[in-house]
């Protein structure tokens, strides 16, 4: 039974991998590079690279390029043809047989393999060669002795090479010669000269003798039958060669060979418990994910509701609060476990959109600017003004890596403060980028010992204060620098005991605009359906009355129209009998599930028409690709918030909300927006207008709402529109209206 000290598959599975003595990895491929998941310790011993700097890292940054791009096309030809592949590979002057097979992780194919060292071998089967080849030029490069057995008087003459050959003085009697040879050797060597004398076969055999020395070696004997003219045999003249040197190179090779099948069994048999590990990996984290997301569901959905009730008195609201952030909260170290887990298996990618950097960085220390200073700290950033405004790039990512950065200096710090310098430099000359993004997180903090950085990159690693003061999971490190190398940089880290903590985050990027960034969805918060339009009837269907109650209050009180069934069978009548407009369809149900309720949906007349949203706890790549394959035509994970639900709604049925304006009273966004335009800011005169701009810029929100406020003179309409843009913090717009 698995217990709340056990650790998570994705571990056993690392230190698996870190400790086989086989020189083992796992990488993610793409056409164009090779990502190391895991990599054994044993690996060292061939590349000199150790595993903790081999793992995330391509075979561009491991090795030289020629070797780098043969490995790269290597694994892509084995991951695209499915089929194993066997190669040779040469690195700091030897030699290494490569076996790489794919690997199958859910729905994504990964690269296995193991790595032999056979340079002895290769050195064997050249010498064996080399060996073959002195034998066919024997005259020219070997010792070769004689040897004349008079048949008649039963004597032996020598010549001298046949004497050092077997490492003699003197020459041995007949009786003595046949001594010599090897116990095992003998009776065949007996049984060939017999046949020789007999002139019944030809005599060539290869045996091992003892020499005079008492060493072992390996003769190639041959003989040639003299007779007279009545045919009497008279005498057998023979050549002998040393041939130790290669017996003892074909000895080599058949250890190395046998060597290298028990590695192959074993790496065979640790590769099967490797999937085997993985697939348990899959199975668990989908079983954690969707048992925590469940109740969530719940928690968070009334937790909004009550959020939006005024009748709450001033501690109840502070208690609700509470309520949401504890369970935002445990969201954020499950979204980790999870984002962790897609990393390993290469199924992360980076999403590019053009954002505001500048607007970034003064959002991160907007939300921890209340933090630092209840811990009495203090908390700057320079370097803001000295950014593009405008960068493409992955702003996720880019933003999950500030907040873990910024967020364990300020948990770790107890005195001083927490300083962060941001900075663009120059691309490097190989890189399409338009420059480099710096950023430095100091910290006064107790800092860390020096043989302790580099393992808190590792996951679940952490620091003795962490652990000792119970800060989070060990996972927001290692998450953050995985996205620095997905992104082209890393993340860094330099420490003391006596001058604190300071990370450095370098990332390529490219310039962008802000006509690309207007043309990005506005967010406004949605209020209920907007009046004369048809109505609009969703099915909400869930075996857990909470998540049901919850959905369905939501949802009429937006205006819709809801029914409800708990079961996938209730869910089918309910279709035919109530025909609705949408269906939000929970993936476990008691009889039918939901991708089988869906499909039978779809059968019944209508049914192509419905417009139907999967939503499960089970929030992985696998649950989705199913389920929309099944028939449905949206995925939404649990839990989620009323605007994520609503815009889901919308983009599938065309359903128009009224959203939250500036002062509060609700207006249809669609009608509302287009109306602000630059020649409605004429009457405003030139100083303010550069004062709003340069405060948009400056991302400075409160002095903002102070500068429109001196503009209620004007066109109502236009002042509540400002104002609302500021509410949502679109500077991009604001400083595109006062250019």
């Amino acid at each position: 039974m698995k217990t709340a000290a056990d650790p998570p598959t994705s571990q056993v599975l690392a230190l698996f991998m870190r400790h086989s003595p086989i020189p083992m990895f796992v990488k993610a491929v793409t056409p164009s590079r090779s990502v190391v998941l895991y990599a054994s310790d044993s690996l060292r011993q061939i590349t000199g690279i150790a595993a903790d700097e081999m793992i995330g890292k391509t075979m561009a940054e491991l090795f030289p390029p020629e070797l780098a791009a043969k490995m790269t096309a290597d694994d892509w030809t084995v991951v695209s043809a499915g089929a194993e592949l066997t190669v040779d590979e040469t690195l700091n002057g030897r030699t290494f047989t490569t076996v790489k097979f794919p690997l199958a992780d859910g729905d994504r194919t990964l690269l296995a393999g193991y790595t032999v060292d056979v340079t002895e071998r290769v050195r064997a089967e050249a010498e064996l060669r080399a060996s073959e080849e002195r034998s066919q030029a024997v005259q020219r490069i070997a010792r070769i002795g004689y040897l004349d057995w008079d048949l008649v008087t039963n004597g032996v003459v020598y010549s001298r090479e046949a004497l050092e050959i077997y490492h003699l003085d003197s020459p041995p009697s007949l009786d003595q010669l046949m001594a010599m040879v090897h116990p095992d050797d003998r009776d065949r060597v007996r049984e060939g000269l017999g046949a020789a004398v007999a002139g019944t076969a030809t005599y060539e055999i290869d045996h091992r003798a003892i020499g005079g020395d008492g060493t072992d070696v390996w003769i190639h004997a041959t003989a040639e039958l003299f007779r007279r003219d009545d045919g009497t045999p008279v005498r057998l003249l023979g050549t002998i060669r040393d041939i130790s040197r290669r017996k003892h190179a074909e000895e080599a090779l058949r250890e190395s060979n046998r060597q290298l099948e028990q590695a192959t069994a074993r790496a065979n048999q640790m590769a099967v418990q490797a999937q085997a590990a993985t697939r348990a990996k899959s199975r668990f984290l989908a079983n954690m994910s969707h048992e925590i997301r469940t109740p969530l569901t719940a928690i968070l959905g009334f937790a909004q509701m009550m959020q939006d009730d005024t009748q709450l008195s001033g501690i109840q609201k502070r208690r609700v609060d509470t309520i949401s952030r504890s369970g935002e909260h445990l969201l954020s170290l499950l979204n980790e476990i999870l984002e962790l887990s897609k990393i390993e298996a290469g199924r992360e990618t980076l999403e590019r959109a053009t954002f505001d950097v500048r607007a970034l960085f003064d959002d991160i220390v907007t939300v921890f600017r209340d933090s630092a200073e209840a811990r009495q700290l203090t908390l700057d950033v320079d370097g803001i003004p000295s950014l593009p405004p405008y960068v493409v790039g992955d702003e996720r990512k880019l933003r999950q890596i500030m907040i873990n950065l910024v967020s364990n200096a300020v948990k770790f710090t107890s005195s001083g403060g927490v300083r962060v310098r941001v900075s663009a430099t120059p691309a490097r000359p190989y890189e399409a980028a338009s420059a480099r993004l710096i950023v430095v997180v100091e910290d006064s903090g107790p800092g860390i010992e020096a043989d302790e950085c580099d393992a808190l990159f590792d996951a679940f690693e952490q620091t003795p204060l962490g652990r000792h003061e119970g800060h989070g999971t060990g996972l927001g490190l290692a998450i953050s620098r995985q996205f620095a190398r997905m992104m082209g940089g890393d993340l860094t880290l330099t420490s003391s005991t006596a001058y604190g903590s300071t990370f450095r985050l370098d990332i390529p990027f490219v310039a962008g605009s802000y006509d690309a960034l207007a043309a990005k969805p506005s967010a406004l918060q949605s209020l209920r359906i907007e009046n004369g339009q048809p109505g609009c009837r969703v099915l909400v269907v869930d075996d857990l009355e909470d998540n049901r109650v919850f959905l369905v209050r939501l949802l009429s009180a937006a205006g819709f129209d809801v029914v409800e069934a708990e079961r996938g069978r209730q869910a089918v009548d309910l279709f035919v009998s109530q025909r609705p407009d949408v269906i939000l369809m929970d993936q476990r149900l008691p009889d039918l599930n939901g991708d089988q309720a869906i499909r039978q949906i779809r059968s019944r007349p209508g049914g192509a028409r419905v417009k139907i949203i999967s939503v499960s706890a089970s929030a992985t790549d696998e649950v989705r690709d199913q389920t929309l394959e099944a028939g449905a035509d949206d995925f939404l994970p649990k839990p989620f918030g009323k605007s994520e639900l609503f815009e889901r709604i919308r983009r599938l049925t065309g359903v128009r909300y009224l959203y939250a304006g500036a002062s509060g009273q609700a207006g249809a966004a669609s009608k509302l927006l287009p109306v602000l335009t630059r020649d409605k800011l004429e009457h405003i005169g030139s100083d303010l207008k550069a004062q709003i701009h340069e405060a948009a810029r400056g991302c400075r929100h409160d002095h903002l709402l102070e500068l429109i406020g001196q503009l209620g003179f004007g066109d109502p309409v236009v002042v509540g529109q400002l104002r609302m843009l500021v509410e949502q913090f679109d500077y991009p717009a604001l400083i595109a209206l006062f250019r």
